[in-house]
This record gives C-alpha cells, sequence and structure tokens, in this order.
C-alpha cells in the first residue's frame, strides 16, 4: 500500500468514526417509549439507561431501565 493508498484509507476510516461521535452526541433527552425525563449530567442515568445507534438509519434510541425490562430485553 503506497501513500496516497493510506492516506485515503484514514480519510475513510476517519469519516465512519466522526459520524458515529455525530450521532451518539445527538442523544435525545427523554426515553425513546416513555418520554421520561434524561439528565445528560447524572452518572447514575449515564449507567442504567440504554442507547442504541443505528447508523446505517442515523438513529440514536435512548430507552429508560423501566422500558427495557417491559421490552424484554434486559441485560
Amino acid at each position: 500500500m503506497n501513500r496516497k493508498q493510506r492516506r485515503a484509507f484514514g480519510k475513510q476510516v476517519g469519516e465512519k468514526a466522526s459520524s458515529a461521535i455525530d450521532l451518539i452526541l445527538s442523544i435525545p433527552d427523554k426515553c425513546s417509549i416513555c418520554q421520561k425525563d434524561f439528565d445528560k449530567k447524572s452518572k447514575e442515568m449515564a449507567k442504567t439507561w440504554f442507547v442504541d445507534v443505528f447508523s446505517e438509519q442515523k438513529l440514536v434510541v435512548l430507552t429508560c431501565p423501566e422500558c427495557r425490562k417491559q421490552d424484554g430485553k434486559a441485560d
């Protein structure tokens, strides 16, 4: 792989990473199911709530623990 190919590959990888970061930064302020408020500054909420990122659809789904249990996806 020559230098030009390595630079082109690095740009492709960088674009994918930056788009994923942009999706994470666009996290909703409420649960996507029950609309319960999410405090982005709370460590407890950050540890217990669930974030699903669908990069192909450019969609971020935020789910509270109660809705996750009801949905049957409890980890």
